[in-house]
Formats: structure tokens, C-alpha cells, sequence
């Protein structure tokens, strides 16, 4: 078996959970919901993005722009950084609210996969890394103007 039919085949199996897991966490509110389930779909997200990333990684040719360093490293921020901002998008924008900041940026938010809401703010961090720091900048400005918030203040200073 192929590297691509193995990562083809861990990654619906994912999908399948991390639906499942989903499905369960609807039944509660963001209060209600069990810690454990949280970092359970926290997790199982993080895996399919890093499954999905990897199998494009495979299809793409070498000259793809999403072949690079690490995002991270790209725009300087650490991955608690990305993760505590994809948090923050997740919890406090709705996915019109998110599409259509995008949109204000004069990004295409059409070209960012995802499959649920919370799917959407990851493709959009890593969508604004690819595009550079101030990309990325523009984003968190644009954010902390709808939605005021410390821990996304101090990365927007230091991307500055």
C-alpha cells in the first residue's frame, strides 16, 4: 500500500471520529460540554488538518506555494500562538461573521476547505500565513476590532 492510500485511509477514518465526536458535543452548550470531549475534538481536528496538509503535500508539485517551512515559522508565531488564535476565532465569531472578515481582508474564503465551523478558522490562519506576517496581521487587527481580547493582543505586537 501506497504512503498516499495509508494517509487516505487514516484520514477518512478521522473524518468518521471526529464526526462522531462532533455529533456529541452538539448535545451540549459550550458550558455543558465535558472537558474531555473538548480536547478530544481539539485533538481529532488538529490530526485531520495535519492529515489533510500532508496529503496535499503528496499531490502538489514541488513549486506549490503550501510547500514551505512550517506555518509557524513562516509568519513567527509558535503553534500555542496558532492554536490559542484558532481557538479564539472558533469560539467567538460565527462562520458568517469569519467568512465575511475574510472577505473584508480581500481574501477568498471560498479557497479555504473546510467542512464545519470549526474547521473554517484553522484554513483561515493558515491561509493568511501562506500569504505572509501581515496577512496574518491584517487578521488579527481586523479580529480584535469585532472581538477585543489580550492573549490575540500580544501576538498582534509581536508580529509587529
Amino acid at each position: 500500500m501506497s504512503e498516499r492510500d495509508n494517509l487516505e485511509k487514516t484520514l477518512k477514518m478521522a473524518r468518521r471520529v471526529l464526526t462522531m465526536l462532533e455529533q456529541q458535543a452538539a448535545g451540549h452548550t459550550s458550558l455543558s460540554m465535558p472537558a474531555e470531549l473538548m480536547i478530544r475534538l481539539e485533538d481529532k481536528r488538529s490530526e485531520v488538518a495535519e492529515l489533510e496538509a500532508r496529503l496535499e503535500a503528496l499531490s502538489s508539485p514541488v513549486s506549490s506555494p503550501n510547500i514551505g517551512p512550517p506555518l509557524s515559522q513562516s509568519t513567527g508565531i509558535s503553534a500555542s500562538e496558532r492554536k490559542y488564535l484558532r481557538q479564539y476565532l472558533t469560539s467567538r465569531f460565527s462562520l458568517g461573521e469569519l467568512k465575511t472578515l475574510a472577505f473584508d481582508l480581500g481574501l477568498d474564503y471560498e479557497a479555504m476547505p473546510h467542512q464545519t465551523k470549526a474547521d473554517f478558522p484553522q484554513a483561515l490562519i493558515a491561509y493568511c500565513e501562506r500569504l505572509g506576517p501581515q496577512t496574518l496581521k491584517e487578521l488579527l487587527q481586523a479580529g480584535l476590532e469585532l472581538r477585543s481580547d489580550e492573549g490575540v493582543g500580544e501576538i498582534l505586537v509581536k508580529l509587529t
